[in-house]
């Protein structure tokens, strides 16, 4: 997830990448689009997100 992913004034999350990682290695992965289009999706921020400190 990236800091462009984070919607603050609309309160939502964008969901658009998973990460590929074949040998699971998570020191060694790559970012990927999803599978399926019913992946990619916005979602309702949680309230304790909202309220974390940002960049």
């Amino acid at each position: 997830m990236k800091w462009s992913d984070l919607d603050f004034a609309n309160n939502e999350t964008r969901i658009m990448k998973t990460t590929y990682n074949p040998n699971n290695n998570m020191s060694n992965y790559e970012l990927t689009p999803p599978k399926t289009e019913g992946s990619v999706r916005t979602i309702n921020m949680e309230k304790e997100i909202h309220m974390s400190p940002r960049k």
